[in-house]
């Protein structure tokens, strides 16, 4: 299936990439405007480019996720957007738009563990599909996901 222009949105693949590489591009541009995963050895780099209607539902995802992890202050450890990313257990690291780690999981990493990306695979995963992801990019990132070990 070819792409338009109108609606293709380029990204960055970098080969034989390692934990250690992609830390040091994340750490160096913290406040670009890209998302990146590292999976199998592959280093995605992709711009946040959600305008419209998608970044409306996205943001709405997030809040009603932020909303009943703060009513469930007890339960939940940690939550997040889209700016981050955890580091799984296959040596993938990956981001989801949101996300969710329940106490149990969260505390019993260590206080370094638990910075930069933590070594967790969070309890509950979103991962919406934009323009720039096909249906089977975000059906394998799933199954990554899964593979992680998510609930």
């Amino acid at each position: 299936m070819e792409k338009s222009m109108a609606s293709y949105i380029p990204h960055f693949i970098i080969p034989d990439c390692d934990h250690i590489l992609f830390e040091k591009t994340a750490l160096a541009n913290p406040h670009s405007f890209y998302r990146m995963n590292l999976i199998q050895g592959r280093l995605e780099i992709m711009p946040l480019t959600v305008f419209g209607e998608p970044d409306e539902a996205e943001s709405n995802i997030i809040a009603d996720i932020v909303i009943w992890c703060r009513a469930n202050r007890n339960l939940v450890g940690h939550h997040g957007g889209s700016q981050g990313a955890y580091r799984l257990r296959d040596g993938n690291i990956l981001g989801p738009n949101a996300s969710v780690v329940l106490r149990t999981r969260w505390d019993a990493l260590s206080i370094s563990d638990q910075q930069k990306f933590p070594r967790v695979a969070p309890n509950f995963v979103v991962e919406l599909r934009s323009t720039g992801n096909s249906p089977q990019d975000v059906h394998r990132k799933m199954l990554l996901w899964i593979n992680a070990g998510i609930c």
